[in-house]
């Protein structure tokens, strides 16, 4: 209930809640990674392994260009479907924190939220390489 009254009212306060929520997600982000620093697994496997303990289910598709993190379960759903701008930067900016925390040589350039009822897709390349945002 406190997720749902806080994203509601950021949503609704703020002229650019996508950066507030991409903010907030990198902090959180950081802060996650930080205090998981006895995890020694390799690079993606680490994010892999946080985000699954979070709730996401992710699956990690690699390509030629960019990496996908599919997110297949959303532990803030109810609240994501809502205030989408601010939830679903909110887990960009996750993304980009544990990353940035980690020294994964990748960013989060993108999340497509809901492209699917219970399915969310991070694109992610190689650090340096040209950006995008969330996407719907």
């Amino acid at each position: 209930m406190l997720a749902e009254v806080l994203a509601g009212y950021l949503e609704t306060s703020t002229a650019k809640p996508g950066a507030v929520g991409e903010e907030i997600g990198e902090a959180w982000g950081m802060r996650l990674a930080r205090s998981r620093g006895d995890d020694e697994a390799p690079g993606l496997a680490r994010l892999v392994r946080m985000m699954s303990e979070l709730g996401f289910s992710p699956e990690v598709v690699e390509g030629t260009s960019e990496t996908e993190l599919r997110l297949r379960s959303c532990p803030f759903l109810a609240v994501a479907t809502e205030n989408p701008r601010l939830v679903c930067s909110a887990h960009l900016g996750l993304l980009r924190g544990a990353l940035a925390e980690t020294g994964v040589p990748l960013i989060a350039t993108q999340l497509d939220p809901l492209v699917e009822p219970s399915l969310c897709v991070a694109h992610l390349r190689k650090a340096g390489a040209v950006g995008g945002g969330v996407g719907r």
